[in-house]
């Protein structure tokens, strides 16, 4: 058990942080957007930006473990740069299905969750964190 854990450690940490920053992303729409009446596409703008600082922080310690210190801000600024690029495709997702077409907003929020899971794995991966 041990041994397929390790081999599939990346993916599965990648799972679990993905989950959580998944439900805090969709509380804080949710929050945002029904609890305080914002718009769909302006309540997923800070409930983004709060998780792309959360990602950030898990995926540099727990799924891809990057320890150096130096090059930092290129890091980060590598990571925030492929989430930004997600986010106007999610914002544009939220904007068309929420704010247009009027489909339940956590309907379309959720939709827009699975591409920003799967765009952001994929940028992570290949492009910030690589070895």
């Amino acid at each position: 058990m041990k041994e397929l854990f390790l081999k599939y450690k990346e993916v599965i940490t990648y799972i679990f942080f993905g989950a959580l920053t998944t439900f805090l992303n969709m509380f804080l729409f949710w929050l945002f957007n029904n609890q305080m009446n914002m718009k769909a596409s302006i309540a997923n703008i800070p409930a983004t930006i709060i998780c792309i600082i959360f990602a950030y922080i898990t995926n540099k310690l727990f799924v891809f473990e990057s320890k150096g210190s130096e090059g930092i801000i290129k890091e980060f600024t590598s990571f925030v740069g492929g989430r930004a690029i997600t986010m106007i495709i999610g914002e544009l997702i939220i904007y068309l299905g929420a704010d247009l077409l009027h489909i339940n907003s956590m309907a379309v929020k959720l939709f827009e969750q699975i591409f920003q899971v799967v765009g952001n794995y994929l940028i992570s991966k290949f492009f910030v964190f690589k070895k």
